[in-house]
């Protein structure tokens, strides 16, 4: 749980990956504050990181409650949302070579935030 900022206390016991309670709006806003940068890919959904940082009080209490619903419940019913693009990047060397290329996924700019390491 160190990878969403947040303290080891509000995890459960003998079940990683979930959360004790429900996380706070501040703790949410925090994490989108040190964890979406600028400038970066979009994924299926095309909303920029910028979008997810000026959202609206109703939109991102829609988000609070879908990141809760994943952390405290494990399931979730927006499968859309977990989605991402699979792109090739050229890492340098000869453009022919596939070894000179890496895959790398773009995900959605909301589901980065639970992807977030």
């Amino acid at each position: 749980m160190v990878r969403l900022l947040i303290d080891t206390y509000r995890t459960a016991e003998h079940q990683p990956g979930r959360l004790r309670g429900e996380l706070t709006s501040q703790e949410i806003k925090k994490h989108v504050a040190m964890c979406l940068k600028p400038g970066k890919s979009t994924g299926p959904d095309r909303c920029p990181s910028e979008l997810t940082k000026t959202m609206t009080d109703e939109e991102f209490r829609i988000v609070k409650m879908w990141m809760n619903e994943i952390l405290t419940e494990g399931t979730s019913r927006h499968q859309a949302m977990m989605s991402g693009t699979i792109s090739q990047v050229h890492k340098g060397g000869g453009t022919n070579k596939t070894s000179d290329q890496r895959s790398v996924v773009l995900l959605n700019s909301v589901y980065r935030l639970l992807c977030h390491q």
